[in-house]
């Protein structure tokens, strides 16, 4: 016979050996809250840039932005979502309605100010359904775009 015993069930432990234990409790628990965090991962992050029309949250944050830019830069935005073209000038509220926020940000300090280069590179973040691909940089100043660099979001 080997002096080696076979695992057993020990209350809320699974007893390999005298040394060796793995608490059966935190391992589920820890299963568990991985499984919700990607369960709120998977229902948070995936919501389209351009909402879906029919949500009053949405209708009013919608209106807000009419209000400050006009309903032309509005539309120009929406616009830019489905083509992927963002404009020199555009604000940077409207640049996070249609393309949410960037896949990486690389921010700027230099003595003429504060910059940052919002890189986009694959699809619409958390798109659902027909996804637009995106593969371009945008240099924010001011809150605004002021440059746009297309084909290096590697």
């Amino acid at each position: 016979m080997s002096d080696r015993k076979k695992p057993s069930v020990w209350g809320a432990f699974f007893v390999i050996d005298k040394n060796f234990t793995i608490p059966l409790a935190k391992t589920t628990i820890m299963r568990v809250l991985l499984l919700l965090i990607l369960l709120i991962l998977s229902t948070s992050c995936f919501a389209q840039s351009i909402p879906p029309p029919g949500d009053k949250e949405t209708e009013k944050y919608v209106q807000g932005l009419k209000k400050k830019y006009g309903a032309a830069a509005v539309k120009k935005a929406e616009s830019a979502y489905a083509t992927g073209k963002p404009w020199i000038g555009m604000p940077v509220e409207l640049v996070e309605y249609a393309f949410t926020r960037p896949n990486r940000v690389v921010r700027h300090k230099t003595k003429a100010g504060d910059s940052e280069t919002w890189i986009y590179s694959g699809t619409a973040s958390g798109c659902i359904g027909d996804c637009p691909y995106y593969d371009f940089s945008l240099t924010i100043e001011n809150h605004k775009v002021v440059a746009i660099s297309e084909g290096d979001g590697n």
